[in-house]
């Protein structure tokens, strides 16, 4: 009876945790058919969501590296950036993908339009871009280097010359309600022996 027990006990905590073993996703806007920098101002992109889940990360994919740079990313409304809903901290850049951690826990929800904005503190950086039209909004505004502005302010926009940048999460781990329930029905019924509860 109690090998009975130890299995279904760790056969329910399997099918439970599987879900933890999904692949991180990740979703990736613009090109490198040019280089582009724009400093003096924060500027985003507009990028949609494949998936749900915890936003880890934001990438800029820089060509030649020069000085600092900041990400963030801010929700979506009317068209344009809205909130912020989460920053990276300043970090040196360096050629190729930069790609900077985003505290907070951000939820990440499945074709959902999100912006990604940074910032870069000298004209000497210059980013990967897609060059000319692409059909992907982008909007910018004046903006000295540093933190960024919590709300979105009065800007600019277009659909051109759309940065290589991406966004990087992973699946949010499942609710798990009955487990406890188990633990607690094994627990009182005085068969947890075997991980040494009484």
């Amino acid at each position: 009876m109690k090998r009975v027990i130890i299995f279904f006990f760790s056969m329910f905590f399997f099918i439970l945790l599987l879900p933890l073993s999904k692949a991180v996703t990740t979703d990736t806007i613009g090109g490198t058919t040019a280089t582009y920098d724009y400093f003096g101002a924060q500027q985003a992109h507009s990028i949609t969501a494949s998936a749900s889940g915890i936003l880890t990360t934001l990438g800029m994919n820089i060509d030649s590296a020069s000085g600092n740079i900041r990400l963030a990313i801010y929700s979506n409304g009317a068209g344009k950036p809205a909130n912020l809903l989460g920053e990276s901290s300043s970090t040196i850049a360096t050629a190729g993908w930069n790609d900077l951690t985003i505290p907070g826990g951000v939820s990440i929800v499945a074709s959902t339009t999100y912006w990604i904005a940074y910032q870069q503190d000298t004209g000497a950086c210059k980013i990967y871009r897609q060059n000319g039209e692409t059909g992907i909004p982008r909007r910018y505004y004046s903006h000295s280097y540093g933190a960024f502005d919590s709300t979105w302010q009065a800007d600019d926009g277009d659909t051109s010359n759309t940065l290589n940048m991406r966004m990087t999460y992973t699946p949010a781990p499942p609710t798990i309600i009955y487990t406890n329930l188990l633990f607690n029905w094994l627990k009182n019924k005085n068969k947890l022996w075997f991980i040494g509860v009484k």
